[in-house]
């Protein structure tokens, strides 16, 4: 996609992309951020050595064409990320459809640090989240991990596509196990990619030409072949300053962005208890005293922001043109985070059977931008 973006002249355009999840883990009611500190260390010292770039410029379409133009491997000669990165702390208490990550910064490496990304912060957080269960089981006791033995592998990924290939998968899209292994690769474009285009059709025939082979591509339900339904994620691209919001559409609730540059403000009681989180666009201004949060997938459940203490954001400025500025914190301050936050949430909500809904929601003029984009982009399906 990268190279499709280059060739297509989209190199220079601004993108906003979030990381978010739609449904807590394990049926519960929160989970537990972990896996920046990882993630920044990779932005900051990625970049394609001569037998990467080799690799990536021996290989063919079905036609027998070079997939990635000469430019494009020029470009990843010199590439190091100058993305700018947002992120809660680690360690936080978080909730579904609240972003976890912004990355701001030009298209393809937005596109690029996309897969690595959600690889880190997936598996760490679901790691981080059951560790949590399990400490709120035990009564908060003392817990030891012997969990190697059982782990996906001390390379995660790369030794998954193996036992994939191993076990007849005939392709991977992990470029580093076609390198690796010498496994065939097959791939599909993201979402982001149709948002980079004004229409549907524009994104289908530049990837067909990129590709030169059979167009398939992802939906709300899976792979199928093209011309199926379509949906895209949640990110936001700006044109000469003024921002483009772009929205998806999908016949389930959940899977129905929240466009914008979005933020969190989380709200404390007295007590320090937290009482709700109001997702909200930075472009159109912070949460009002009194306004009501929306739940994304039931605008049943709402929550007017009244009577708290405190308030802050959670998404902060930890990388700069592709440089970490934000310190961090030791293993040990993030642990107690963790526990601190876990013990400020209410128990109904931290229970394992049935727990509470946390309203962690849409801030009102947000939810209101949001339904007219999504009505306006219905009317034009059907017309």
């Amino acid at each position: 996609m990268a190279n499709g973006y280059l060739r297509n002249g989209l190199d220079k355009q601004r993108a906003v992309f979030h990381f978010f999840f739609r449904k807590n883990p394990f049926n519960g009611g929160y989970a537990v951020a972990a896996g920046l500190e990882t993630l920044l260390r990779f932005a900051e010292q990625a970049q394609f050595n001569d037998d990467d770039l080799r690799y990536l410029e021996s290989l063919t379409n079905p036609r027998g064409n070079r997939i990635f133009d000469r430019n494009f491997i020029r470009f990843l000669e010199k590439f190091r990320f100058t993305v700018d990165i947002y992120a809660v702390p680690e360690g936080s208490v978080v909730f579904a459809h609240e972003p976890l990550i912004r990355v701001e910064g030009n298209l393809p490496e937005c596109q690029l640090i996309e897969t690595i990304l959600c690889n880190i912060i997936n598996f760490q957080t679901l790691i981080a989240t059951k560790a949590s269960r399990m400490l709120l089981a035990s009564g908060f006791g003392e817990l030891i991990e012997f969990g190697m033995r059982r782990s996906q592998g001390t390379d995660g990924a790369l030794s998954a596509s193996r036992a994939a290939y191993v076990g007849g998968f005939s392709a991977t899209s992990n470029v580093e196990a076609g390198k690796h292994y010498g496994i065939p690769l097959r791939g599909t474009h993201s979402h982001s990619w149709v948002l980079s285009y004004p229409s549907e059709e524009e994104a289908f025939y530049a990837f067909y030409q990129d590709i030169s082979g059979k167009l398939w591509h992802k939906t709300g339900d899976g792979v199928r072949p093209a011309h199926a339904g379509w949906g895209v994620q949640a990110w936001l691209y700006r044109n000469r300053g003024q921002p483009a919001y772009k929205i998806k559409l999908s016949e389930e609730t959940a899977k129905i962005n929240i466009p914008g540059r979005l933020q969190v403000r989380r709200y404390y009681g007295n007590n320090g208890q937290m009482l709700a989180d109001a997702i909200y666009d930075t472009y159109t201004g912070t949460p009002q005293p009194g306004s009501l949060i929306y739940s994304p997938n039931d605008p049943i459940k709402q929550k007017k922001i009244t009577a708290y203490k405190n308030e802050e954001d959670l998404l902060v400025k930890v990388m700069e043109n592709g440089k970490c500025i934000h310190p961090g914190n030791t293993l040990d301050k993030i642990r107690k985070q963790s526990i601190s936050n876990l013990k400020s949430l209410d128990k109904s909500i931290c229970r394992f059977i049935n727990p509470h809904y946390y309203p962690a929601g849409i801030e009102e003029r947000l939810y209101k931008h949001r339904n007219k984009l999504i009505a306006s982009l219905k009317q034009i399906t059907l017309n």
